[in-house]
């Protein structure tokens, strides 16, 4: 009834290494750095434009993001 739907190393390794994810990755970082930096750091020029940058990367890294994860999601579905 149920299918085992575990993915070959050798494929797993491959999609880790495509240059979405590493866009994705590098990104979530970023924005999880910032994030920390506005959070911590004291309201200063440099955390106003960490603020700016954190919110025009979060709202350009939507799209990726969710074609990734569509796109994840698809191959996981597929087998």
């Amino acid at each position: 009834m149920f299918q085992n739907r575990l993915t070959p190393k050798i494929e797993a390794a491959r999609e880790w290494s495509a240059w979405l994810i590493c866009i994705i990755a590098g990104v979530l970082l970023y924005e999880s750095l910032t994030g920390i930096t506005i959070l911590l750091l004291p309201f200063s020029v440099f955390n106003q434009f960490a603020v700016l940058l954190h919110t025009v990367f979060g709202f350009l890294s939507i799209v990726p993001a969710g074609f990734y994860s569509y796109m994840h999601w698809w191959m996981r579905i597929q087998g």
